[in-house]
Parts: structure tokens; sequence; C-alpha cells
């Protein structure tokens, strides 16, 4: 996995029962992310602050696999061969 930091808004927040999804469009490329919040199943509840409608500086972590085989993805200009779980 790699990090990227960006300003972005949230659109959507989808909740279930101890988890949640949140939607980051980035101010930048207006690429959508959908961000898996498990932080109230951990006991944290760091991220209840999250409004619909706000911007935030985030931090967001991108899970896959960068290899010479995969396909290229672009995240914030920057190009990256791999595979990205969507």
């Amino acid at each position: 996995s790699w990090d990227i930091i960006m300003l972005c808004k949230v659109n959507k927040i989808t909740e279930y029962q101890v988890t949640r999804d949140v939607f980051f469009e980035s101010e930048k490329t207006h690429t959508v992310y959908k961000v898996f919040d498990d932080s109230d199943i951990l006991g944290d509840d760091q991220f209840s602050f999250l409004e619909i409608g706000n911007k935030y500086d985030c931090k967001i972590g991108i899970f896959g696999e960068l290899d010479s085989l995969g396909l290229p993805f672009v995240v914030l200009d920057r190009e990256k061969i791999g595979t990205m779980d969507t």
C-alpha cells in the first residue's frame, strides 16, 4: 500500500451496522475515492467528525500491488503500474 495526501470534499457517507464507506472527491482531480472506515469497531471513533459537503486535508492509504505486469493507474497525476483495489 502507499499513501497520498490531498484536499477532498466528502460527497457521501454510507452507514452500515458498525462500519461505513466515506466517499471523498479530490479537489484537484475530481476523482472519487471510496474509503472504508472501521474506527467504530476499534473503539477509536476518530472520524465521526466528518460531514457531507465539508472539505478536509486527507491522507488516504491506497491498497494494491505495484508491479510491472499490472495495468497503469493514476492518483494525483502520479502514474503507477500494478493493480489498485477498488
